[in-house]
């Protein structure tokens, strides 16, 4: 018997009681999507739980996209540290979050939110017996400063045998942004089917002060419905469009030109109108003088 009390005392002492629920992450809460401006902060909280018998080893860390180094620790009883010097104008020092003084130091509360503190978080709790680790995106976005669609005439290029057409070049243009935005010039067909250009546009995404600026444009012919072009062209009577995006958001921005309207081109389907409505002048007039001759005799 006492030789079976031993390997139970050693058994305890080695591997010890049942560590799974000790030190784990229970939630971690942050914010998805915040418009930049919209707010003055936000909290981001790492909810954890842990046992009595770890309480001299906890350890509480926060990370900022993929850097190992953390951007905030603490290390319980003492008081928490702010290690990045990016965060040192964000990060709002011994925020408390309730009255336990091994999780009171948990969260982040970050004042003066712009695009620069957008992406993923990550909280990072552990002890001598337990490590637990959550990770979660923030974005902070930026709707653009400004979206321009240019619609300008164009020069063939010298690799074309279609310089019998004429050419027109589409710019779709975002400026100040975040995050990076894409940019898809499109057509609405006689037929009311949506052609997206992407595919053959060109790209220049830049960043400048903290924001994205992108540019998208493409060379295209105007063609007839006679010709036969394997490549992307227009038709006189496309309606064009400039649709701006950004990822992981709601936000959606277009932007139309009548291609007829832009290049003063002569429109069919308008000129159809107009004809109709000049010839349906005199018939009317004719229209009115026999009504009123109607009426004169009958006063007569």
């Amino acid at each position: 018997m006492e030789w079976i009390r031993s390997c139970i005392i050693l058994q305890l002492t080695v591997l010890g009681p049942d560590w799974s629920s000790g030190a784990k992450i229970v939630s971690l809460w942050i914010p998805e999507l915040i418009k930049n401006g919209s707010v003055e902060g936000a909290v981001l909280d790492c909810v954890y739980n842990y046992t009595d018998i770890e309480k001299d080893s906890l350890e509480v860390k926060w990370y900022f996209r993929h850097d190992p180094t953390p951007i905030y620790q603490w290390l319980p009883p003492n008081p928490p540290q702010i290690l990045s010097s990016s965060f040192a104008d964000h990060i709002v020092p011994e925020f408390e979050i309730g009255d336990d003084p091994f999780t009171k130091y948990r969260a982040l509360n970050l004042h003066t939110v712009d695009t620069s503190l957008s992406g993923q978080y990550s909280c990072r709790v552990s002890s001598n017996l337990q490590d637990s680790y959550r990770s979660k995106q923030m974005i902070i976005y930026a709707e653009p400063r400004e979206v321009d669609f240019l619609v300008n005439k164009g020069s063939p290029p010298s690799d074309t045998n279609l310089n019998h057409l004429r050419w027109v070049n589409l710019t779709c243009a975002v400026y100040q942004t975040y995050p990076q935005p894409t940019a898809a010039i499109k057509r609405t067909t006689e037929w009311g089917t949506i052609q997206d250009l992407s595919r053959w546009s060109s790209k220049v995404v830049t960043w400048f002060n903290g924001s994205y600026h992108l540019k998208s444009s493409i060379l295209l012919p105007i063609a007839q419905k006679e010709d036969l072009i394997g490549a992307p062209y227009l038709l006189q009577s496309d309606l064009l469009h400039c649709e701006v995006t950004l990822e992981n958001t709601a936000y959606k921005r277009v932007i139309s030109r009548s291609l007829p309207k832009v290049l003063g081109i002569k429109d069919k389907r308008d000129g159809s109108v107009s004809r109709g409505s000049s010839s349906m002048a005199p018939a009317f007039l004719l229209y009115i003088v026999y009504i009123s001759c109607i009426v004169y005799l009958h006063i007569l």
